[in-house]
Parts: C-alpha cells; sequence; structure tokens
C-alpha cells in the first residue's frame, strides 16, 4: 500500500531506460499502483498515453447509439468462432499487442470505478486485438467484459456463453494474475442463469484466488459482490451486516478507498433495516475517507 515509494522507485528505473518499450513494464505496474491508490483519473490518462504510443487508439463514441454500433461490430465479428476454435485459438507473439492487452486490461478495472461509459471501447479493443493478433491471459478478461456487456443490452444467453469461454481461457493459461477479475465480472452475467446462490461461492472464490495472486483491487471488488448478492440472496440480515464490516475493514487495511466507499452507504442501508436507532460503524475513518478519495480522484 505504500505507493509513494513505489513511485520514487519507478522514476529512479525510467531515468535510465534506454527506449520507450524498456520503460513499458515499469509504467505498466505503475498505472496498477495508481488504480490501487484509487487515482482513477490518472490512471486512465496514463494507460491511454501509453495505448497511444503503441498504435491503439480509443476510438471515443459521441453518442449511446455510436457506442451501441460498435458493440455490435464486435458482437458480428465474433459471431464467426466457434466457441471451441476461440478456446484453442493461437497465442499472440507480438510483443507490443501483448503489452497493449495489459494496458487495455487495467483499463477495465479502473474505469469499473470510474467512466463505465467508456468501457465498451476498451472492451472491444481487447476482442478485437485477440482475435486479429492472438490470445493472451488478458483476452479472458476482454471475453469476461465483453459477455457482461452483451447481457447489459438484452444478449444474456450470448453474454453467458463468453463469460463462460472467460473462466475457460483461465484455466487454459492457467493464470491467477486475472483470474479474479473474470471471476468477478463473470459471475454478475452467470447470476442472471443459474441460480443466485452460485454467485455467492463464485465471488468467494475469487476473492481467494485474487488474495492467492496478490491482486487486491480484484480481491476487494469481489467482496463488495458477495456483500450485495448475499443480502439479494435472503441471506441473514445479522450475516450479511458482519460480511460488509468484515469487507470494510479489509479495504481500509489495504487503502482500497474506491471500493470501500462503494461499500459504505450500502453497509448503512443494512444497518437500518436491522435497527433504525443503531449508527453504523465507523472503523475508524468516518468522514475523511471520502475527502481522501475525493482528494486523490478529483472527478
Amino acid at each position: 500500500g505504500d505507493h509513494q515509494r513505489l513511485n520514487k522507485f519507478s522514476e529512479q528505473v525510467l531515468s535510465f531506460a534506454r527506449s520507450f518499450n524498456d520503460k513499458l513494464t515499469v509504467i505498466y505496474h505503475a498505472v496498477s499502483a495508481l488504480c490501487d491508490a484509487s487515482s482513477l483519473d490518472e490512471a486512465i490518462e496514463k494507460g491511454v498515453w501509453v495505448l497511444s504510443m503503441l498504435g491503439e487508439d480509443l476510438f471515443q463514441p459521441s453518442s449511446r447509439s455510436e457506442t451501441l454500433a460498435l458493440i455490435e461490430k464486435t458482437r458480428c465479428l465474433v459471431q464467426g468462432y466457434p466457441e471451441d476454435l476461440l478456446l484453442n485459438y493461437n497465442l499472440m507473439t507480438d510483443s507490443s499487442k501483448i503489452m497493449a492487452m495489459k494496458f487495455l486490461s487495467r483499463l477495465e478495472i479502473s474505469l469499473v470505478m470510474g467512466r463505465r461509459g467508456v468501457i465498451p471501447i476498451v472492451t472491444s479493443k481487447m476482442v478485437e486485438l485477440s482475435l486479429v493478433h492472438g490470445l493472451t491471459p488478458m483476452s479472458a478478461i476482454g471475453f469476461a467484459y465483453f459477455g457482461s456487456m452483451l447481457a447489459s443490452i438484452g444478449h444474456v444467453n450470448e453474454g453467458y456463453r463468453y463469460v463462460k469461454l472467460a473462466k475457460d481461457l483461465v484455466h487454459r493459461f492457467s493464470s491467477k494474475e486475472v483470474a479474479g477479475e473474470v471471476i468477478a465480472i463473470a459471475t454478475q452475467t452467470i447470476g442472471y442463469v443459474e441460480p443466485m446462490q452460485t454467485t455467492l461461492e463464485f465471488h468467494m472464490q475469487g476473492h481467494k484466488t485474487a488474495l492467492e495472486a496478490g491482486d487486491i483491487r480484484s480481491a476487494s471488488l469481489n467482496f463488495n459482490l458477495y456483500c450485495n448478492y448475499l443480502f439479494w440472496c435472503g441471506g441473514n440480515m445479522v450475516n450479511v451486516k458482519t460480511k460488509c464490516e468484515e469487507a470494510c475493514l479489509f479495504m481500509k487495511q489495504h487503502k482500497m478507498l474506491a471500493f470501500l466507499l462503494n461499500l459504505r452507504p450500502f453497509l448503512s442501508t443494512i444497518v437500518k433495516l436491522i435497527d433504525k436507532e443503531e449508527t453504523p460503524s465507523p472503523f475508524g475513518f468516518d468522514g475523511p475517507v471520502e475527502d481522501v478519495l475525493i482528494s486523490s480522484n478529483p472527478s
């Protein structure tokens, strides 16, 4: 959680880099650190800049109709590939495209907590690169978001197909680096097709898997979603409250301020439903957490 020291070390390494390609890995970790620190605007800005330098400019639709047209274009592109072909598709070998996929994947998680309207652009780019240049472990993230995106506009069964493909790709690559995020995003679509109770098991699995990989972002995302689904599955309200408090403490300890700020109103609602007179436990961060988040991410 010591993002300031990481930034200083990154600056030292970058000062000795001989080329832009030498800097990419360090910049990637710096962008990831910005996500962890909830500096979402800066993370997005740096990610978009790097992608532009790699020749992957992100087209910005000017209206909802243009966004839907982009989604439909990507949908038509993927429909020509059977599932077994996609699962066993050739691997990506172009190093610049592999790095572009890494930065696109970082943008996805940043946009979830920030500019959700840009997610279709990033997702379509990830799917397109995977089909044109081959698969990487990051392709699983792209297909997870793609399936979720299709489900959100009414193509639930089709979206379900692609989130299952995303989970299968995680197993193909044995990649714990992306497993937590894929499980978090895919499970939201799975809950519309399979019994909602299955989402609880998946999100706890995603939380555990992400922790084992050191992916605190995805661990927090899964914990957040677990608490929400526990409520909607009809869980005991006291148990829901306890899990929300555990999640808030976890996010506080790991300085996941954006996820924390997202969960706190939900916890407050649960507390009021149990006892209108009870005041939610502040966990030592009542008030200032919003100020910290806003100061680090003015948007």
